[in-house]
């Protein structure tokens, strides 16, 4: 993923790439989902970035919602790649999420279980 990230950042001339798509796992209900967001936006978890460009952009000591000011901004600025990352990444919904996650709305379909990566089939989040 890193590698394909890094490649993007060089091609595309941008200061920042992510996935506005992915699949997620919700280890509460043992559910999958493809989650669909808004394409000129990422999640903060897929962020990909120059150094130079977090200089002069920084967090801004935000509890919550750092991410998303951060993407807001590098797309205001024509600075963002988004790009769809189902093949990418799988992101976890569990109780040490930094923020509550609500799976509702058009964003998330649910997927069957066997949409996951064999790789991520492992006891931890098989359904008992």
């Amino acid at each position: 993923r890193v590698e394909e990230q890094v490649g993007l950042l060089l091609t595309s001339h941008k200061s920042m790439v992510g996935y506005h798509s992915a699949l997620c796992f919700d280890e509460r209900s043992k559910r999958v989902f493809r989650y669909s967001g808004i394409e000129n936006r990422a999640l903060g978890s897929s962020l990909c970035y120059l150094k130079s460009y977090w200089r002069e952009n920084p967090f801004l000591g935000l509890q919550s919602g750092a991410d998303n000011y951060m993407t807001q901004t590098a797309a205001s600025q024509n600075c963002l790649l988004s790009v769809p990352g189902e093949a990418q990444m799988v992101f976890r919904i569990h109780p040490g999420n930094t923020s509550p996650k609500f799976i509702t709305g058009k964003s998330y379909q649910e997927l069957p279980r066997e949409a996951l990566p064999k790789e991520f089939d492992c006891d931890l989040y098989r359904s008992r």
